[in-house]
């Protein structure tokens, strides 16, 4: 835990960052104006972006973070359930 905590103060540092909650909503709104109406980024499929976002977001599911994001951006988690629905691995969607 020791090094951790050192090694996100280097981080954050380094990238200039001083709330990191705000930080992530700004990310999230980027890939939300992105998606615009579309169902995913380029359409009514979802493609490979779609997926790289689902699988960093998935990699945090069940984290109090997750279940805060949601709650704020109810665009992305809206988004982010369509690619749960669609996920190619049953497994995926157990979790």
């Amino acid at each position: 835990p020791v090094f951790m905590s050192l090694a996100n103060g280097k981080i954050k540092s380094k990238y200039n960052i001083v709330d990191e909650r705000k930080e992530l909503l700004d990310v999230v709104a980027v890939w939300c104006d992105a998606l615009g109406d579309k169902k995913f980024l380029h359409g009514d499929a979802p493609t490979m972006p779609d997926l790289l976002v689902f699988g960093v977001l998935r990699s945090i599911q069940g984290l109090q973070t997750f279940e805060w994001l949601m709650q704020e951006t109810p665009k992305l988690k809206a988004w982010y359930d369509r690619v749960l629905i669609l996920a190619p691995s049953r497994a995926v969607r157990s979790l």
